[in-house]
């Protein structure tokens, strides 16, 4: 299993926020006096449990803690005269698992829940319904964000928009305003707040309701102060994590799968086969090889946010000075000059340098991978296409040829959704020919599809009647001026629209405006044709300079608009703190609307 990040270069001290969650659970487990424990959590939480739970094996042992298994089923059985502890997150979805499991246990087993977040009526009536109400005794954890690294905290909530716009299940956003509720806590009041979007403005009352019950602390710890929250909707940009990325990190996610910090590849040899095996954990050939990818890395902070054509200069120049390295060592160990104490201190040496180039030879295999696809035609000839699309220019047919080309319907439904966004929409005769193209190539199942990129504001349906004449742009990629940034040098930016080859997220500009003078006074215009209520809040005394900055995107944020983001930070010289329901590429944000459904015939 890949090491977390330590958190220890972080300039908001996260790690602050991992030792209070571990010793809220330390606390409640103890406190319970329960003896020997079986703990059931569930999947998605489990996978991050040692980001927000700092034990090991022998404080685990201290607590009595047996063995930790997923919560599924069929599921792992306790051992006799054990103690059934769940954890899990207040949704539905779980306690219908933990109801499940607990009537799968001999008839009598009485169980503990774990809940973080905030627990409703609805999880209640499962377990009522399910007649496991009296078996199981139910106890908050005082959860809220998991960090995931220096300046990121997340819920790992990956399906947001889905259970707000499809579902019509918004306690998510409940789940948001508790954890932002548990970080004040620790950090205390944030004195200035902007919020844009009907999401966020539910997120700021519950917030709001759950610091009137419980107000942060009159004091501000100065390791974790922030001065200043900015909350946006993900509706507000659609665009950004529809977009390719262009920069390093963004790419791992989407061609690779990086996910919380973690990318698996096939085992290969890379550039330097004897510091790829030392740089890898033991595996033969064919195996999944799984590295930890965080501020830990020295080499992928430095390149993580770089573009991709920045990339091989950079490991090309970072491999020469490794190697002038190895070449002074060599010399010092020959030299007859050379003392005990330095022979001594060159092996220490010597070591370091081989986990530097070991390190080295691990990202360099990673980038050949990303330019295998980067480098292709096809991958050129698509991002061209997207380019064209955002300048507005009508390329419905381009999309019509890539169905009967039967290119995958995730590319050509995400080229759509772009068309659709960039021109507020299609023409519905144009719509309807290429919906139901797509029905009879890729199967009636994708109506469902449709439906749900319809219900969360992707795809929707504009008049092909000519609008008057206006001086005042209508549309936010022109009113916000997002697209046509080609002569930024990708090496050396002088413009957050690098990260994706032209476009400037609409994340960027709302910040870079918050944080201005005038705030967002002046763009009262631009801000009423952005959809939801707009707000700002401030206190009567702020800070004189706004040095840290926590940007809360409902609905999750991309990768892409999280470089951009440190981009605009090194600008501005202030630190950005990103939090969100959920880390996304674009597969996974399109991921929400590409849910199975079931067919009834298995």
């Amino acid at each position: 299993m890949a090491e977390p990040c330590s958190l220890e270069k972080s300039a908001f001290s996260l790690k602050l926020i991992r030792e209070a969650a571990t010793e809220s659970f330390c606390q409640l487990l103890g406190s319970l006096n329960l003896g020997d424990v079986e703990l059931f959590v569930e999947a998605r939480l489990l996978s991050l449990f040692h980001y927000f739970a700092n034990v090991g094996g022998d404080d685990l042992h201290s607590l009595c803690v047996r063995d930790i298994h997923s919560l599924m089923l069929p599921s792992a059985h306790p051992m006799p005269r054990s103690t059934v502890v769940y954890m899990i997150r207040p949704r539905t979805a779980h306690v219908h698992l933990v109801a499940q499991h607990l009537q799968q246990l001999p008839a009598g087993t009485s169980a503990v829940l774990f809940h973080t977040g905030s627990w409703n009526a609805l999880c209640t009536d499962v377990l009522v319904r399910a007649g496991v109400d009296k078996q199981v005794v139910v106890h908050a954890y005082k959860l809220g964000f998991i960090p995931l690294d220096n300046d990121i905290l997340t819920l790992a909530h990956d399906t947001a928009l889905r259970d707000c716009y499809i579902h019509g299940n918004k306690t998510c956003l409940t789940e948001l305003g508790h954890a932002l509720h548990v970080l004040q806590q620790t950090a205390g009041d944030i004195p200035t707040v902007h919020y844009k979007g009907e999401l966020s403005k539910a997120v700021w009352k519950a917030l709001s309701e759950f610091n009137a019950t419980t107000p942060p602390p009159a004091t501000r710890l100065k390791k974790l102060c922030i001065d200043h929250m900015i909350l946006l909707d993900r509706k507000l940009d659609y665009i950004a994590p529809l977009s390719t990325p262009l920069t390093h990190e963004a790419l791992l996610a989407e061609l690779l799968g990086l996910q919380d910090g973690v990318v698996t590849v096939g085992a290969a040899p890379s550039a330097d086969g004897d510091a790829a095996t030392s740089a890898a954990p033991s595996s033969t050939v064919g195996e999944q090889v799984t590295w930890a990818l965080n501020g830990d890395d020295p080499v992928f902070q430095d390149i993580r946010d770089k573009h991709i054509q920045a990339i091989g200069p950079y490991l090309h120049s970072t491999s020469a000075v490794f190697a002038e390295e190895r070449k002074h060592m060599e010399r010092l160990l020959h030299a007859e000059s050379t003392t005990v104490k330095q022979l001594d201190e060159l092996g220490a040496s010597m070591n370091q340098h081989m986990d530097k180039v070991a390190m080295l030879s691990k990202h360099i295999a990673l980038a050949e991978l990303v330019q295998a696809t980067t480098k292709s035609k096809s991958f050129k000839n698509l991002w061209q296409l997207e380019k064209a699309i955002l300048e507005r220019q009508p390329h419905l047919g381009d999309i019509e040829a890539l169905v009967w080309q039967l290119t995958p319907a995730y590319t050509v439904l995400r080229m759509l959704c772009l068309h659709s966004l960039a021109n507020q929409g299609l023409p519905k005769a144009s719509y309807m020919q290429l919906k139901t193209q797509c029905l009879h190539l890729y199967g009636y199942e994708y109506l469902h599809v449709f439906e749900s990129l319809e219900a969360m504001g992707l795809l929707t349906t504009g008049s092909t009647a000519a609008a008057p004449p206006t001086t005042t742009p209508t549309n936010p990629l022109v009113a916000w001026d997002l697209t046509g940034h080609f002569d930024c040098d990708p090496c050396n930016p002088d413009d957050a629209s690098f990260v994706a080859g032209g476009y400037c997220p609409l994340l960027i500009k709302l910040v870079q405006a918050a944080l201005s003078r005038d705030g967002w006074t002046p763009l009262t215009a631009r801000l009423n044709m952005l959809p939801g209520p707009s707000a700002v809040l401030a206190a009567a005394s702020k800070p004189k300079r706004t040095k840290r900055v926590l940007v809360v995107v409902v609905g999750g944020i991309s990768p892409l608009e999280i470089s951009a983001l440190r981009f605009l930070g090194k600008k501005l010289k202030v630190s950005f703190i990103v939090a969100s329901d959920a880390i996304l590429s674009g597969k996974a944000f399109m991921g929400q609307a590409l849910e199975p459904m079931g067919n009834g015939l298995q």
